[in-house]
Formats: C-alpha cells, structure tokens, sequence
C-alpha cells in the first residue's frame, strides 16, 4: 500500500514539474510603432575583418631578462599568427596548465606597467647557460 501512495506521489511530483507554462503558447503582439522588420534591421553585426599584421612590442626600450619576456612575448604572437603550433609550445613551460595551441590571435599587446622581475624569499630557480624564459601560465 505504501508503494502505490509513493509511486502516486512521484507521479504528481513529476507531471507537476513538468507544466511549466510556455512562453510558445502566449500570443507574440506587434505595434505599428514597431515592427518586427525594423528590429532586425537595427541589429549591428560585429566586424569580422582581420587585421593584416599583428602589433608587437617595441623592443628598443628594454634590455637583459626585460628584453628577454618582451622576445618571448612577441614570438607567443608571431607564431599565433603564423599558425606554428610547434614553435608555440616550446614557449610554454613543461608542466604548464597550457597543453594546447590556442584558436584565437592576439591583434595588439601593450605593458600596463614596467616588468619588474622580483627575487623571492623562499623560492630559487636556476637558469641553465642557453635556457631562457619559458611561459607557464596565462592570466
């Protein structure tokens, strides 16, 4: 008996979710002020024109690892650009959270402010002779 009431109970519970009204069914009213025609004629759509050529970072103002993290940032977009995914992935640092070639393209980089590259306390890293910046990760 206990069965019957519960299986009656899901029933209802279910069906009742199941009304839900739609928005199908409410009659869609127009006004002469504004048809339908001129709504979609409004609608922008967005430029899909690409740019010729990427913009790069001036290099002339930097130099040691500053100019070293400008290269390696340009080349991220050069090889964006150049649809080089093997080249794009000996920039990423092995271990990364970056493990594929991305589908977008960067147009234009710009620094929001000077790279300071700042020692830590608790934290050493190595640099092999002939080993330079490697990117882990992107904000």
């Amino acid at each position: 008996m206990n069965r019957i009431i519960l299986s009656v109970m899901i029933i209802c519970l279910m069906t009742a979710c199941n009304n839900k009204p739609s928005n199908d069914s409410q009659p869609v009213g127009t006004s002469p002020e504004h048809p339908p025609a001129e709504l979609e004629q409004s609608v922008e759509e967005p430029s899909l024109a690409e740019p010729e050529a990427p913009v790069y970072i001036e290099l002339g103002d930097y130099e040691g690892d500053q100019l070293e993290i400008v290269q390696l940032l340009n080349q991220r977009i050069q090889y964006l650009w150049g649809n080089n995914e093997t080249d794009y992935l000996k920039l990423i640092q092995e271990g990364s959270p970056l493990n594929s070639f991305p589908s977008y393209k960067i147009m234009k980089i710009s620094l929001l402010s000077e790279i300071s590259i700042q020692e830590q306390n608790n934290v050493f890293q190595a640099k092999k002779d002939g080993v330079g910046w490697k990117i882990y990760d992107i904000d």
